[in-house]
């Protein structure tokens, strides 16, 4: 089911046809790995439009606005609005793989590696790679071990991100940093913005 306030969505048609074939009978690897091949490729395609919706930022945090979720495959398509300086902290996945492409703008995202996970001393992560990626580029996580954070560094323009979730994503778990670089876990509930 294709959502959204716009009457006709056409570009989410080919979009999903594309995913669709990504995903289609192959294992998590394979799908992962099929998804981030395609996904770069969507970007720049004339054909493929993301409605308004997907352009509208929240004032106080990134905005996520869910546009597919596939009954067949189960994969869910979610359009991320990310203001100037807003971003995500270390945060997981919740174990499902996620393909995510720049559509307009740029995001930095780092890598996280997890050195020890504590909970009564808190977690400690050693920082991995940033990248500072435009339109067209792709990152992703894949597994239940894998942490990373994402931000916004333009200070004047809105940033588009499309991500891809090898099933609806409901929950994470994001991780602050406290004065002693140990890291608190904290379950977070993801909602969709209108």
């Amino acid at each position: 089911m294709i959502k959204g306030n716009d009457q006709v969505l056409p570009g989410l048609q080919k979009l999903v046809q594309v995913l669709d074939t990504a995903v289609a009978g192959r294992s998590a690897a394979h799908a992962y790995a099929g998804v981030r091949a395609a996904l770069p490729l969507l970007v720049g395609d004339a054909q493929v439009q993301l409605p308004a919706l997907a352009y509208r930022p929240h004032p106080e945090h990134y905005a996520r606005h869910e546009l597919y979720c596939s009954r067949e495959h189960g994969y869910c398509v979610v359009a991320m609005v990310w203001a100037p300086g807003q971003g995500a902290p270390v945060h997981d996945h919740d174990g499902r793989w996620c393909v995510e492409a720049v559509w307009s703008g740029q995001l930095e995202v780092t890598d996280w590696q997890l050195l020890e996970a504590d909970d009564d001393a808190g977690w400690r992560f050693a920082r991995g790679a940033s990248q500072r990626q435009c339109a067209g580029d792709c990152a992703g996580l894949q597994g239940t071990a894998q942490y990373h954070s994402v931000y916004n560094p333009d200070p004047k323009k809105v940033a588009v991100s499309l991500h891809v979730y090898q099933r609806r994503l409901q929950q994470c778990t994001v991780f602050q940093a406290d004065s002693n670089g140990r890291y608190w876990p904290r379950p977070q509930a993801l909602a969709a913005d209108a």
